[in-house]
């Protein structure tokens, strides 16, 4: 499964990022593979994402994601 995972760094410090993420299983749990950093968020509930701001090799996910208009 692949989403946008939005991050803050430092924590508390109100700047937000995003990043596309896969859930890979480890053995019986499950990792958060970082595929590519998308860069800054609106707020910590931006999770659309732009479509030119997407690797060519990870456009293949695009279908499942939400697309900012």
């Amino acid at each position: 499964m692949v989403y946008v995972r939005v991050k803050e760094v430092p924590p508390g410090s109100g700047n937000y990022y995003q990043y596309l993420v896969k859930g890979e299983r480890d053995g019986g749990r499950v990792r958060q593979k970082v595929l590519q950093y998308l860069g800054k968020a609106e707020d910590s509930e931006d999770t659309s994402v732009d479509p030119s701001n997407v690797k060519e090799e990870n456009k293949k996910y695009l279908p499942d994601l939400e697309i900012k208009d």
